[in-house]
């Protein structure tokens, strides 16, 4: 009842706090310079939620760049603590020249909800970043964290992506300056695009200070409204613009913990673009390897998940008070249990969904207010009334979960588990994947009978190995060729959800062919493959992805000519005739035809060759034996055209 009169406080409030929405953006550092740094990705590492980051992307998108986007969201939900989904809107910027000096430059810009009237202490400062909002209000839904204060609630934080990160890739200098390679085998010449996702990522949850310096008067320029991140910094450098700027030149500023505080890079000559605004890295903080003040060519940062990398969200950025679900080992209070990507349950063969009839309000893409609260609630874990026992559910990329199985009994143990007793209740595909390919699954122990997250559970996020995804593909671009082929061209061949995958097979049917041929690519994890086409051509694509459980199939792609002739040739096969006409676009139809012949299919020597001048040509075939042949069109620019048919 306190919650939903609450909600509709909020709801009355809401005309107000849309007119005090605020938007902070910030740049991302790069060097020019090579630095060398490798911190891989560990087999087992730590997982601390069940977030679901969930990137929309804008623009031209090549699938090995979004691929590597998409992994580097993967790696971070394993270090975020729960929340509702978070939104991203990436673009890619082609058209922009205003950072084309740079060899990679990136924006970040997050939404924020200001304070005008009120200043909650539960969020801590006066300017709060809808992540920071929507983490609470989780808690808040879940029952097990009271802020005590209003919560500042729109219906515009679950409508809009909070986080909008825009690359700018004029020339296609982001695509030719990184690598997208899953691996961490990157060369020095190139900047790698995960690391520099995951860390733009990091700065969009509000790592972020936009305190300006005024070097003439020895000052800082400090906004009136702050961040929780910035308030930080405040608590250690103070408000007096002459004190804080004497502070933040001091070589480094402590934030945070004082028995294990985090140190920002504060150099003793103020840097407009890392000053206060990236960490000196610490090997026991791994957080502060990936927001490390030097980042440039040949730096790898994949590990991020840790205790300390959690601590940071409840320490710097306030999404979690002194009560909030925490990390522990004992008691009796609701937690999140501390797993790791080792509890993990077996492949026990393909799993069959059921069919759900329920309302998928996490799919609508526009909420109204009425739809807000049953929204709010698919978010939150539930179980149903009058039962002990293990549940397990299934996180789906929607950011929901599917309940998949209930085990009554007080004392039944985790390892009763059994895969195959899995009830699905959507198609495979729906269902989130880890960065190792893994399907998220999170296990709750009830030991009281409730309906929401009250003191009488624990959770332990798992994984469940499975079949490997459908690997989506995409032509990302021709290959520049010195000296052109008259025929062949080489495209690059985009790919993406590559997780998991241990091999790739292509499978490539070229137009006019009656059978594919098959090959293996080798260095499929760098996002990509080039494929040798005929430019007059179609061709379609096929992928088979292996893992050590099996293999599954793509959809078919179907790339077109990559040199399509502008003359339209058509062909119409009727009794025992097939007329062919010519036109072409934009111009008048004069002689567009040079060669026609047609080729058994069955007996490739036997071929019938006419000459033609005309637009419009008929042949007849009624001289032709039953069986399958093909006609082949030359236009007058030497572009074939083929039409294939049975007598």
């Amino acid at each position: 009842m306190k919650q939903n009169i609450l909600l509709t406080i909020l709801f009355c409030l809401s005309s107000l706090v849309i007119q005090a929405q605020e938007q902070l953006e910030d740049l991302s550092y790069a060097s020019e310079s090579i630095i060398e740094k490798n911190i891989g990705l560990p087999i087992v590492r730590p997982i601390y939620g069940g977030t679901k980051i969930q990137p929309e992307f804008e623009g031209d998108w090549p699938y090995e760049i979004k691929g590597a986007f998409e992994y580097a969201c993967k790696i971070w939900e394993e270090a975020i603590p729960t929340t509702f989904p978070i939104k991203i809107k990436v673009i890619l910027d082609n058209k922009s020249t205003q950072y084309a000096n740079k060899s990679v430059y990136s924006k970040v810009q997050i939404k924020t909800t200001e304070f005008s009237t009120f200043r909650p202490d539960a969020y801590y400062t006066n300017l709060a970043p809808w992540s920071q909002i929507k983490a609470k209000v989780w808690l808040c839904k879940s029952g097990i964290y009271d802020t005590g204060d209003v919560t500042p609630l729109t219906i515009n934080i679950f409508n809009e992506p909070e986080i909008i990160i825009r690359y700018y890739n004029y020339n296609n200098k982001l695509s030719n300056e990184c690598s997208f390679s899953l691996t961490e085998n990157i060369d020095n010449n190139h900047y790698d695009f995960i690391t520099m996702a995951l860390r733009d990522i990091g700065k969009s949850l509000g790592l972020m200070c936009r305190f300006k310096a005024n070097k003439n008067s020895e000052s800082l320029n400090i906004p009136q409204k702050t961040i929780p991140f910035e308030e930080n910094i405040l608590k250690t450098i103070g408000s007096d613009p002459q004190m804080a700027y004497t502070k933040a030149t001091s070589g480094k500023v402590n934030v945070g913990d004082y028995m294990n505080p985090w140190a920002l890079y504060a150099p003793s000559n103020w840097d407009s673009e890392r000053s206060l605004n990236y960490f000196i890295p610490k090997t026991s903080q791994k957080i502060t390897e990936l927001m490390s003040y030097d980042f440039g060519k040949g730096t790898v940062v994949r590990d991020i998940t840790c205790y300390d990398t959690r601590n940071i969200f409840k320490e710097l950025l306030n999404w979690k008070g002194d009560i909030a679900v925490g990390i522990t080992s004992g008691g009796t209070s609701a937690t999140e249990k501390e797993t790791s990507t080792s509890c993990l349950f077996p492949f026990q063969g393909v799993l069959t969904p059921k069919k759900q009839n329920a309302k998928a309000y996490a799919t609508k893409s526009i909420l109204t207010t009425e739809e807000l609260e049953e929204y709010m609630n698919q978010f939150i874990p539930t179980s149903i009334q009058d039962f002990i026992g293990l549940q397990v559910s299934l996180l789906k990329n929607d950011g929901t979960w599917d309940n998949v199985l209930r085990i009554p009994g007080e004392d039944v143990d985790i390892d009763e588990i059994n895969v195959k007793d899995f009830e699905l209740h959507n198609d495979i595909s729906s269902y989130a994947r880890s960065c190792d390919g893994y399907i998220r699954c999170r296990v709750m122990r009830i030991i009281y009978n409730f309906s929401k997250m009250k003191d009488d559970y624990y959770e332990y996020y798992y994984l469940l190995d499975y079949l490997p995804q459908i690997v989506q593909l995409s032509r990302s671009a021709i290959v520049p060729s010195i000296e052109p082929d008259e025929y062949l061209r080489d495209v690059k061949i985009g790919l993406k959800n590559l997780e998991g995958v241990t091999k790739i097979v292509v499978s490539q049917l070229d137009e006019g062919n009656e059978m594919p041929y098959q090959y293996e690519v080798e260095d499929f994890q760098k996002g990509y493959f080039v494929a040798t086409v005929d430019k007059d051509y179609s061709t379609t694509f096929t992928i088979t992805a292996y893992n050590k459980n099996g293999s599954t199939e793509s959809y078919p792609y179907v790339l077109p000519p990559v040199a399509p002739s502008p003359i339209d040739v058509e062909f119409q096969y009727k009794n025992n005739a097939i007329k062919i006409s010519a036109s072409k676009r934009n111009a008048k139809n004069t002689n567009l035809i040079s060669n026609i012949s047609i080729s058994s299919l069955t007996d490739k020597y036997n071929s019938i060759k006419t000459i033609s001048s005309n637009n419009d040509k008929e042949i007849n075939i009624s001289s032709l034996q039953k069986g399958k042949y093909a006609i082949t069109v030359y236009d007058i620019n030497n572009k074939k055209h083929t039409f294939k048919f049975t007598k």
